[in-house]
């Protein structure tokens, strides 16, 4: 893949993922949530966000970046992945409480518990990610994210209309993360 046609693919997954949840932000908070269950919400991401930033921590660089990468090798990064998820998951489910007091919502329990499940699915599609920037193959890694993107924002609208209030944007992260895994494992 050429290089422009792999910053017009990277392009269109980020705009066409922001305009997906752009969208299903718009009607979800016009039709379904009070601007009070969207801002619980947006605290419990608020709370996982600030512990998530080390998700990543430089792994899709590395493999995008490596000269040479074997089965080993992979082996390595996969298992690193999945201890820094399951670490990023348990420092989220520990906050969970001491977050619902400082708020004084325990809904936040819950909350919080949901999105960090989240977390214990992201490394199924970290290396494969990582894979395809490495192959410059943004057109399946558009996929992945665009599909994700959809996963997030069906299943927000669903359970959002069936009246899971907060919950269902929480659960919809659980969903973006399984669909990103199902495609980047495919």
């Amino acid at each position: 893949m050429s290089i422009r046609s792999a910053a017009i693919w990277a392009m269109a997954a980020q705009y066409a993922a922001f305009a997906i949840q752009f969208l299903v932000s718009v009607i979800i908070s016009r039709f379904f949530l009070t601007p009070a269950e969207v801002g619980l919400f947006s605290i419990a991401l608020a709370a996982a966000l600030l512990i998530s930033v080390l998700q990543d921590f430089g792994l899709n660089r590395y493999i995008a970046g490596s000269g040479m990468l074997d089965a080993a090798h992979l082996r390595v990064c996969s298992s690193v992945a999945f201890l820094f998820s399951l670490a990023i998951a348990g420092l989220i489910a520990a906050c969970a409480w001491p977050a619902a007091i400082f708020y004084g919502d325990m809904r936040l329990v819950p909350l919080l518990l949901i999105i960090a499940s989240s977390y214990l699915l992201v490394p199924f599609s970290i290396v494969p990610s990582a894979l395809l920037t490495r192959d410059m193959d943004f057109r399946s890694l558009f996929v992945v994210n665009v599909g994700g993107a959809f996963a997030n924002g069906g299943f927000a609208l669903l359970l959002a209309a069936m009246g899971f209030s907060a919950y269902s944007l929480a659960w919809a992260m659980v969903a973006q993360a399984a669909m990103r895994a199902v495609i980047a494992q495919w």
